[in-house]
């Protein structure tokens, strides 16, 4: 692929590689090599089981968002070139080792002048120009490569590139990152167990974001301590509700929850941080999701296609038949299995599996929902053995179904 899209020759140590030759690790480190951009498109890609082999998608989520840190003198400039004020006028204290660098920013502790401990995250300089270049490499390469391999149009890299541009581009602008977490919180007010850091928007702007510090250990630390199990039970069904609400009954929900985005506060609350990255469900598609959900619990594999290929694009003639036969395989492969065995975020990724195969392209928010539902499922199972994550998701998903039914009936009064 890489080949393909004519970046090899961007390449140093790897460049030399034989196509037979870029396994799982080598495509992982030749990602590092071209740089920041680069690792975020791995990252993404790692989200994407309808497109990437698991192998892949495994040695992909090793990408490390580590990078070299930035002088401390570029940072305070950042600072003072968005605030117009010198950085000791804006924070009370700021602690020159930085807590993170990562390709896109770095991250400082602070201190604010009523004593507020916070986090202050700075944008890399230059960082902006050089995404642009490389998304423009990218977008060329993928056009050429569509012209040119079946499969590329297939999988639709065109758009997966421009879909990755606007990702990306999101990410650059902390505001919107500031707003994310915002609206995470206003929608998960009613849920104690969960924690959001509150956005301090007169010191945040495109470039800086300065946001509550949130205490807490990474939920794996807190996983493998000999917590009671009842507080552990109870955190599992509070992260579960938490998601399961943000995408059945919001339509916006957090889309990067890993391990270390999720945290054990003193207060056993659960602390959700990094809200940069965020999965959209619209109306058409959060209904949807709900029906082939629903038509799989009743084993009614016909009602499964129409709703794919309703929500989908058909990249070419399907056969409808063969497409309801596969699935059928996919549904009764989960005949007599006890509903805590069905993993959803699983069974969604076969789903997607399936219909790539037969040339049907779903919404990329399918993808990541698959990968949301899959880890926050295997966090719940490590807080509790005996956690049943496709129950918990039951009432949710009926709760979607009820809504759309009084939509459709307030509709059909009207009319």
């Amino acid at each position: 692929m890489l080949s393909k899209l004519g970046l090899r020759e961007h390449l140093g140590r790897h460049s030399d590689l034989a196509p037979s030759e870029h396994g799982p690790a080598h495509i992982r480190e030749m990602l590092e090599e071209l740089g920041p951009t680069f690792v975020k498109l791995g990252q993404i890609l790692s989200t994407r089981p309808d497109i990437i082999p698991q192998p892949f998608i495994c040695e992909l989520e090793k990408l490390q968002d580590n990078a070299p840190t930035v002088p401390i003198n570029e940072v305070l400039s950042v600072i003072e070139s968005e605030f117009g004020r010198r950085v000791e006028d804006v924070y009370l204290d700021f602690t020159v080792e930085p807590a993170a660098a990562a390709s896109l920013a770095q991250v400082h502790r602070a201190i604010l002048p009523d004593g507020t401990a916070v986090i202050v995250k700075i944008q890399r300089p230059g960082i902006d120009e050089l995404v642009q270049t490389d998304i423009e490499i990218l977008s060329k390469r993928a056009i050429f490569l569509e012209d040119h391999w079946d499969r590329a149009k297939m999988y639709g890299v065109s758009d997966l590139v421009d879909e990755f541009a606007l990702t990306i581009r999101e990410e650059l602008d902390f505001t919107r990152e500031g707003r994310n977490t915002d609206l995470l919180r206003e929608q998960l007010e009613a849920e104690q167990a969960i924690k959001l850091p509150m956005i301090y928007w007169d010191l945040t702007t495109r470039r800086v974001l300065t946001l509550e510090e949130i205490y807490g250990d990474k939920i794996t630390d807190y996983i493998e301590r000999s917590e009671p199990q009842a507080q552990r039970t109870y955190l599992a069904d509070s992260l579960a509700a938490a998601f399961l609400k943000q995408i059945f009954v919001d339509g916006f929900f957090h889309a990067d929850p890993h391990p270390g985005n999720i945290l054990v506060t003193p207060e056993e609350q659960i602390g959700l941080l990094d809200c940069g990255m965020v999965g959209r469900l619209d109306t058409e598609n959060r209904a949807g999701s709900t029906r082939i959900l629903m038509a799989f619990e009743q084993q009614d594999t016909h009602v499964m296609a129409d709703e794919i290929m309703n929500l989908g694009i058909s990249l070419g003639e399907v056969d409808v038949r063969r497409f309801t036969r596969d699935l059928g395989k996919v549904v009764r492969s989960y005949y007599d299995m006890p509903s805590r065995s069905v993993h959803m975020g699983q069974l969604l990724t076969r789903v997607l599996n399936v219909s790539v195969e037969h040339r049907i392209r779903l919404p990329a928010s399918y993808a990541v929902l698959a990968k949301v539902l899959t880890n926050i499922d295997g966090i719940c199972t490590q807080l509790d053995p005996d956690f049943n994550f496709t129950a918990a998701a039951r009432s949710y998903v009926g709760r979607a179904v009820r809504s759309e039914l009084r939509s459709d009936n307030l509709i059909n009064e009207f009319f």
